[in-house]
């Protein structure tokens, strides 16, 4: 203790005081099933996600992201994690990694792929004035989707592709990417 400084008085606690265990009320603990499946909701979902989801992912960059994104619409969806052993620079621990925290629909522990209506395939892409969230989860993440839907609700319907640089979380670089994959009817 530094010299001039006193040390804090010691505080007495009376010995008929008693402290009874914190309960939890009305809340059951979670079944080793029920966690399970949990955490299996949580995790990114790499047949679904945009590639800035997949970024969050500890341990996975830009390019790796885009490269998952890539791979996924070049030869279609995921059915396992031994499919992204093609991907350049997907090593040992990189595909460590995403087992730990990704999941892939459609397998165990997992939902069943989203597949575009056949109005969105017909029609060169996505309207995104008519998608539901589950169409346009097809061609951007989960979160971003809901952000569309919201704008369009709040705004009413897009006038031009351009106007989805409006929407929370899409700026030049994404809409360029989402382009190709929409319409506006």
């Amino acid at each position: 203790m530094p010299a001039g400084k006193k040390a804090p008085a010691p505080v007495a606690v009376p010995a008929s005081t008693s402290y009874a265990p914190i309960k939890s009320v009305g809340v059951e603990p979670l079944t080793d099933a029920e966690r399970a499946e949990l955490e299996s909701i949580m995790k990114v979902d790499l047949n679904t996600a945009a590639a800035l989801e997949i970024e969050g992912i500890s341990g996975v960059g830009p390019k790796m992201a885009e490269a998952i994104v890539a791979y996924r619409e070049q030869h279609g969806p995921f059915k396992s994690f031994a499919d992204l052993d093609p991907i350049s620079g997907m090593g040992e621990k990189a595909l460590a990694n995403l087992t730990q925290h990704a999941r892939i629909s459609g397998v165990e522990g997992g939902t069943s792929p989203i597949v575009p209506s056949p109005k969105a395939a017909t029609s060169g892409g996505v309207n995104i004035n008519t998608a539901s969230l589950e169409e346009i989860k097809t061609i951007v993440g989960p979160v971003m989707a809901q952000s569309i839907i919201d704008h369009r609700k709040e705004n009413g319907k897009f006038k031009t592709v351009d106007e989805l640089d409006a929407v929370k979380g899409i700026g030049p670089a994404t809409l360029e990417k989402m382009r190709p994959k929409v319409t506006i009817e």
